[in-house]
């Protein structure tokens, strides 16, 4: 299986939120999804990608229908001479 990516950035709407120039909004499903952390450059966020797939076998999980996503928190920063930020990885699951 190849390792899932973004297909763009996904924001909680708020109240007045109005979507200008290359942002938008899309509504995500519920359900359970398998999260886990990345921190580091973007050059290194499709290991974390690969390493979560890895994971669902031995898991009793696998893919479900759903987009993947990242979730960048309000606090988002990305370190300036590094590149590096934090951000959670989330992909919906359901059992094997």
């Amino acid at each position: 299986m190849n390792a899932p990516g973004p297909t763009g950035l996904f924001l909680v709407q708020e109240t007045g939120f109005r979507p200008e120039g290359e942002i938008g909004v899309q509504t995500v499903g519920g359900g359970r999804d398998a999260c886990t952390g990345f921190s580091g450059p973007s050059t290194e966020i499709h290991l974390a990608w690969v390493k979560l797939c890895d994971w669902l076998p031995d898991s009793g999980w696998q893919p479900a229908d759903g987009a993947p996503i990242e979730i960048y928190g309000r606090d988002f920063a990305m370190d300036e001479k590094t590149g590096a930020f934090s951000c959670t990885l989330c992909m919906p699951v359901r059992p094997i």
